[in-house]
């Protein structure tokens, strides 16, 4: 190895990682939730003083804080134009978290690509730099972009077909902090820039879901989520970008699967410096058992060079639609998604967090599961340095 990154140009090594039968049993300690809000996934990370920091989504139940007429965003569906991202604290990866209160928001003003909406958070330490990937809205209108900024948020919320045009709208941002302790208390250098956009051509409709890594030769990945048409109706499709920056610009360089057998959503994308070749935990969207036993299961896929090539992983059941308590018995879920892996400091799996709900759709309320990641059979357990 030179540095954090494989010599370049040396070959990738066994697809021999497996987290089947790995997620730990699950306490109350290891679940975040707040009685007033939907939750919506979570990204952790170790701080500079040696505690763990959970960066996660959240928007308010009911109609609370809503705009007169707000009926499209109404309950769950606040998650496209209220949802905020929040901090929590702990001693320990997988929790208890502490809250400590909203970090990024929506600003609000229809000017700014982020008007509306923060979520689907993702942190990672990069060098000097601590950065937050999450995806907001500005809703898209009959103008084009170009003309209609400058209209009022009153303006642009009478648009009709006001959910397709805020999903449309959805772009995916980094916001950028000196330390985790500067991003948690919301001190950050700058406003939050815009990644990637839709450009009609490689992305259409949305951005969404931003997964990001530092490559084997130094490159930055990022996986996200976009659409196969231009009005949004098409499946959705999971596509790669690269930078020579955490904070771009990237570049789109392709799809990750073009087949529907494959169709999945809400990637989580690391480099693996033991086995020399990238991963991805994805949301299985499809039926079609290619990617795993059970639509909606975290499935686990595989590629030597990042860009091409994607596949299952040769261990891809990640976890069943589910969670296991400390009494053996299992709870069934009817979702579990967003996932984010906190590495440890030999880059190893640690703590997986996922968003979850246990109600019929749509939910009543939703919550954050931080899943212990016990280490391989035979492996001895270490403990975990700073990432």
């Amino acid at each position: 190895m030179r540095g954090r990154h494989a010599a370049i140009g040396e070959p990738a090594g066994p697809d021999d990682l497996s987290l089947e039968g790995r997620l730990a049993s699950v306490t109350d300690d290891n679940i975040l939730r707040e009685p007033d809000a939907y939750i919506w996934g979570g990204s952790g990370i170790q701080g500079e003083d040696g505690k763990y920091y959970l960066f996660y989504a959240r928007s308010p139940n009911d109609m609370h804080g809503r705009a007169s007429g707000d009926s499209h965003f109404a309950d769950m569906s606040g998650w496209l134009k209220y949802a905020d991202i929040a901090a929590a604290v702990s001693d320990q990866p997988a929790g208890p978290f502490k809250p400590l209160g909203t970090v990024l928001k929506g600003t609000g003003n229809p000017a700014d690509w982020n008007c509306f909406t923060a979520i689907l958070p993702q942190v990672r330490r990069y060098g000097s730099k601590v950065c937050l990937y999450f995806t907001s809205t500005n809703p898209e209108s009959d103008k084009a972009p170009a003309d209609r900024r400058g209209e009022s948020a009153a303006e642009i919320a009478d648009d009709n077909n006001r959910w397709l045009r805020y999903l449309a709208g959805q772009r995916i941002g980094v916001a950028v902090a000196d330390s985790v302790a500067d991003l948690a208390a919301d001190r950050l250098q700058g406003h939050p820039q815009m990644l990637v956009g839709p450009d009609g051509k490689n992305t259409f409709n949305r951005t969404v879901t931003p997964a990001v890594t530092q490559g084997s030769d130094g490159r930055y990945f990022m996986m996200f989520t976009s659409t196969s048409s231009p009005d949004g109706r098409g499946p959705s499709t999971l596509r790669i970008a690269t930078a020579p920056s955490p904070i771009g610009p990237f570049t789109p360089a392709g799809v990750v699967f073009r087949d529907a057998n494959y169709a999945a959503d809400d990637p989580c994308l690391w480099y693996d410096l033991q086995r020399r070749r990238y991963y991805a935990i994805v949301k299985n969207s499809s039926n079609s058992g290619v990617l795993g036993p059970q639509a909606g299961a975290l499935a686990l896929i595989t590629s030597e060079d990042g860009l091409t090539g994607w596949r299952a992983a040769n261990h891809k059941l990640v976890s069943l639609r589910q969670y296991q308590t400390s009494d053996g018995k299992f709870h069934p879920l009817s979702f579990l998604e967003r996932p984010s892996l906190l590495l440890d400091g030999q880059n190893r799996p640690l703590c997986l967090f996922a968003v979850a709900s246990e109600g019929p759709p749509p939910p009543a309320s939703s919550f954050n599961i931080q899943f212990p990641i016990l280490p391989p059979e035979g492996a001895s357990t270490q403990s975990a340095e700073k990432h």
